[in-house]
């Protein structure tokens, strides 16, 4: 989640800070909402509408998180050659593997556990770092025709089946199909983000990141970027209609208009399906485009957080599942039942106007936290500020 040590593009950390901040409604919903745990915000019979793109506008980060790492990437390496790049993204991706085991994984659930291994966010980005050490090698065409292939036609694969044995599945998993391994009777692997699409989004932006070079006109980067982002609107529109190809999840007419909505935008994220990048890519390149042009105190804002992204992560895990443990202590205190059965989440529950005021309020302080970080990371240069 740290961009790579590259010039700040203003623009590239308001994007970032933007995303930082939507995946924190996120995982404020998933802490506090109080039917988190008793259904999906995509389900058609319970949600709603606010409910629904209280969830749906946080698809933006995963992708944008890859896109904007893989432009970092393409930037670092300006200033370095092919073997310092990839021994660097190497190395920095294999930390971040480690830091989603450790670190994350016991901010969400406050328990060591030894029987399994989650594959989520940070682990996704980690291994799609460690693939890019040997894609930094290729010309930039040649890696933006392959991660638009891959994009295109990796849910062609949604349907393909392996023999049952332990490590076909696993290898399917860890590339294509979001689910549960179980190795033995003591242990599993739930990959949550496959990587071929997810890496695919990084080759993008490691393709993109020549539209970022010193000698690139700004003018005609915002025209790419507008263009690509109405393409891909365009076409996720197109698609969405036809139900022609794309996505596991298709749309169709429902009994209540807010219903039909709800179909229509619930595309597949894991893994992600050609549907879920052409709407939150779409909507990326487009925001990409606008903060070159957006000045002023709230970008100044958004690029504090997206200077310090693996501080605000961390930080903002932490926090939530702390806050949650006092006020379901404050608010049960002869309870028994504190933790939830697969999460060791607090099982307390607010209303969405709630949720939304935890969210805002912690982001006043996560603001304050992440500028006086930012402060210290610029005056020294330590093993921690370097990892974090």
């Amino acid at each position: 989640m740290k961009p790579i040590s590259s010039p700040r593009i203003a623009s590239l950390d308001v994007v970032r800070g933007l995303i930082m901040v939507l995946m924190a409604l996120d995982h404020a919903r998933d802490f506090f909402h109080i039917d988190a745990f008793r259904f999906a915000p995509e389900d058609l019979q319970q949600s709603n509408l606010p409910l629904f793109f209280t969830r749906w506008i946080t698809h933006l980060c995963a992708p944008l998180f890859l896109l904007l790492a893989g432009i970092s990437i393409s930037l670092y390496q300006e200033k370095k050659d092919a073997a310092a790049t990839s021994s660097y993204v190497f190395f920095r991706g294999l930390w971040m593997v480690f830091l989603e085991l450790t670190i994350v994984q016991f901010a969400w659930q406050f328990t060591i556990h030894t029987n399994h291994i989650l594959g989520a966010v940070i682990w996704v980005i980690g291994w799609s770092m460690v693939l890019m050490a040997a894609f930094v090698y290729l010309p930039k065409r040649l890696s933006g025709v392959i991660a638009l292939l891959i994009l295109v036609l990796h849910n062609t694969l949604d349907n393909l089946a392996f023999d049952q044995s332990v490590a076909s599945k696993l290898g399917w998993s860890f590339l294509h199909v979001a689910s549960k391994t179980t190795i033995n009777d003591q242990f599993f692997v739930f990959i949550l983000y496959p990587l071929l699409p997810a890496f695919a989004v990084m080759l993008l932006g490691y393709f993109m990141g020549s539209w970022y070079s010193k000698n690139f006109s700004a003018q005609k980067r915002l025209k790419r970027l507008l263009l690509a982002g109405i393409l891909c609107l365009s076409l996720f529109v197109l698609l969405r209609f036809t139900d022609s190809y794309g996505d596991m999840k298709q749309f169709a007419p429902q009994e209540t208009s807010a219903q039909s909505i709800i179909s229509f935008f619930n595309v597949s994220k894991y893994p992600f399906s050609l549907h879920y990048c052409l709407a939150t890519l779409g909507i990326g390149f487009v925001l990409l485009a606008f903060a070159e042009k957006i000045q002023g105190r709230i970008s100044s804002v958004l690029a504090t957080f997206g200077q310090v992204p693996m501080f605000y992560y961390i930080l903002h895990l932490y926090f939530f599942h702390i806050l949650s443990v006092i006020l379901f202590t404050l608010t049960n205190p002869e309870s028994s039942e504190q933790w939830m059965p697969f999460g060791h989440r607090i099982s307390i529950g607010y209303s969405l106007l709630v949720v939304y005021l935890i969210w805002s309020t912690s982001c006043v302080l996560f603001y304050f936290l992440c500028k006086r970080y930012g402060v210290y990371k610029k005056t020294h240069d330590n093993l921690f500020t370097k990892l974090i």
